[in-house]
């Protein structure tokens, strides 16, 4: 049974002028320990070579990794909060929510903390969620879309 479904759009070039203003702070707010640790893990070696023009555009494709990831991130938690009826705050926390990837690609979300023990009171729950990256205008968009589940 579907419990609700929420959508999110988040524009990229947004998250992009925070990510210049506020830099790791940024990633740091919204993104889970678990998060920043599995993403450098993935992308450190590439951000760490020193040498000139690779150290560069190295340093633009982390960049634009983190950012991409932090607009995924902001998506999934609005969705999810919208899909809930809870709004983000006590019940649906960014830091309860560890968004990750299958070995397929397929994306994923691990809920911990106030968020889980929230969408638990009642019910086993399953979400699922799809994003879309489009380009609007000049903008890049990334388009979220999470249905919340009973599990029976």
């Amino acid at each position: 049974m579907i419990i609700g479904i929420g959508i999110d759009l988040v524009n990229y070039n947004r998250i992009e002028i925070l990510f210049n203003k506020y830099g790791e702070k940024l990633a740091a707010k919204i993104l889970s320990d678990w998060e920043i640790l599995k993403f450098n893990d993935k992308h450190i070696a590439n951000h760490n070579d020193k040498s000139n023009i690779k150290n560069e555009a190295s340093n633009l494709f982390y960049k634009n990794k983190l950012i991409n990831l932090i607009a995924k991130k902001l998506a999934v938690t609005e969705a999810i909060s919208k899909a809930s009826s809870t709004g983000i705050g006590k019940y649906c926390r960014f830091h309860d929510l560890h968004l990750y990837n299958e070995i397929s690609g397929k994306p994923q979300i691990n809920v911990t903390g106030q968020t889980n023990q929230y969408l638990s009171k009642n019910n086993k729950y399953r979400i699922h969620i799809s994003f879309s990256d489009e380009i609007i205008d000049a903008h890049k968009i990334v388009i979220c879309n999470v249905i919340l589940c009973n599990v029976e």
